[in-house]
Formats: C-alpha cells, sequence, structure tokens
C-alpha cells in the first residue's frame, strides 16, 4: 500500500446534505480523489445518489434533531474513532417565500426564523454532536456551506433580508466555533466555503442573465473541495471563496 493510500485508509469523511444538488455532486468528488477512505454521507431522505460510489456508506437522519444527531454521533462512533473531515452542504435561499425579500415590507417572521434555523442553527448542531470525533482526529475539517452575502462589509445593494441575515449568523458560529475547536487540537481548520452561483433548477429563475462564476454543480464541487483541503489553521474562522480568496466579515 503507498504511502498516500495509507493516509487515505484511516481518513474518515463525514458529508450532511449528501443528496443534495451540491452535496451529492461533492460526495462523489471525494469518493473519486480518496477511494480508500471511509466516507459517510447523511441525508434525510433516501435516494440512488451513492448507488456507485462503492467506498460511500450512506445514513438516513433528520438532522434538524437534537435528538437524532445524538444517536446518529453514536452510531458513527461505533464504527469511527474520529472524524478527520466534516462538510455541511446544506442550506436553503428561501424556506417558505417564494422567493428573496426586495423590501422590508416584505419581511416574514416565519421566514427569518426558519432561513436562520436550516442556515445556521442545523451547522451549530450537528458540530455540538460531532465536536469531540473532530478534536479526536490528528488535523481535523470543518467546512460549511456559506455565502458571499452573509458578508456585512460586502452588503452593497440590500434586499434578501433572512438570508443574509442567516449565511452572518453561520459566519459567525464559524468563527466562534473555530476558537473552542482550536482549544482542543492546534491543527483543526473551520471554514465557511462559498461556492459561487451554482446551476440548479432552483437557481435558474435568478440566473438567466448571469454567467459570471456561475458552475454546474460537479465543477462547483471539485473548486470547493481543493480550496478546503489546502487552508491551514492560520485561517480557521474565516470564509473562502470557491477561488481560494477570503470574504470579510
Amino acid at each position: 500500500m503507498s504511502e498516500k493510500n495509507a493516509e487515505e485508509k484511516i481518513k474518515n469523511i463525514l458529508v450532511f446534505g449528501a443528496t443534495g444538488t451540491i452535496g451529492a455532486a461533492i460526495l462523489k468528488y471525494l469518493s473519486m480523489s480518496y477511494p480508500s477512505a471511509q466516507i459517510t454521507g447523511v441525508s434525510r431522505r433516501p435516494q440512488d445518489a451513492t448507488a456507485d460510489l462503492s467506498n460511500v456508506t450512506l445514513h438516513i437522519c433528520d438532522y434538524g434533531s437534537d435528538t437524532a444527531l445524538a444517536q446518529l454521533s453514536k452510531i458513527y462512533e461505533q464504527h469511527h474513532a474520529h472524524v478527520d473531515e466534516l462538510l455541511i452542504t446544506t442550506g436553503v435561499l428561501t424556506a417558505i417565500l417564494d422567493k428573496p425579500e426586495k423590501s422590508v415590507q416584505q419581511i416574514d417572521q416565519e421566514e427569518l426564523l426558519e432561513n436562520l434555523r436550516i442556515n445556521a442553527v442545523i451547522p451549530a448542531l450537528i458540530f455540538k454532536h460531532f465536536f469531540r470525533l473532530l478534536a479526536s482526529a490528528h488535523a481535523p475539517r470543518f467546512g460549511a456551506l456559506s455565502a458571499r452575502i452573509g458578508s456585512i462589509s460586502d452588503n452593497r445593494l440590500g434586499g434578501w433580508y433572512a438570508y443574509r441575515m442567516a449565511k452572518s449568523a453561520l459566519n459567525m458560529f464559524i468563527k466562534t466555533a473555530s476558537l473552542e475547536l482550536k482549544r482542543k487540537n492546534k491543527q483543526s481548520v473551520v471554514v465557511g466555503l462559498h461556492p459561487g452561483t451554482v446551476k440548479t433548477k432552483f437557481s435558474e429563475r435568478f440566473i438567466k442573465h448571469t454567467t459570471k462564476n456561475c458552475f454546474t454543480p460537479e465543477v462547483a464541487a471539485s473548486q470547493l473541495i481543493d480550496v478546503f483541503q489546502a487552508l491551514t489553521p492560520a485561517q480557521s474562522g474565516g470564509c473562502f471563496a470557491w477561488d481560494g480568496t477570503e470574504i470579510l466579515p
């Protein structure tokens, strides 16, 4: 066994949102890039996204539930002593509304709360339940899909209240989580990852006339993983775009 394969053999990778558009593409890219690694995908519903990926195990879990995540972490720990890389690919642009708010008069309390729950609270709960397994790894990496739109300093257009607020909250969680994990493991990396605009059925109506930084799920996945793998502990706590540039808060 080569040295590279030996490292892959003990690499445990965990991907949440494994059957979503971006999550499925990331899972496939990881499976091809690390054929000897032990890769686990987590989804809320069963799908065929992992059917052709021999080194991927799929778990069904309602990861919005504290109780379900606690059970999942116990099941995972029965087979893995640590988590080397954990990626969260979940998230929504709108949770209840048909489209993002263009003005303050369109703000909806239920949308604000549900958007925040999905985009910021769920990643925090996942980190909570897998914190010890991350801290036990040699050089753990934790990444969650964020967005440039969560940057306060980069907000020049306004609008999209719920999504902006939720992603900004996620970025604050990432910074806070990075500090706690670093106290347990100096080699840790905790970051937000901005994929650019990804072509999906849902995003079509928003990107009809946009070509800049607009990628297929496959291209977005490869770019994000390459950036994620290259980041150092000194960069932990930040949010990084698909091209490796840091997005300031």
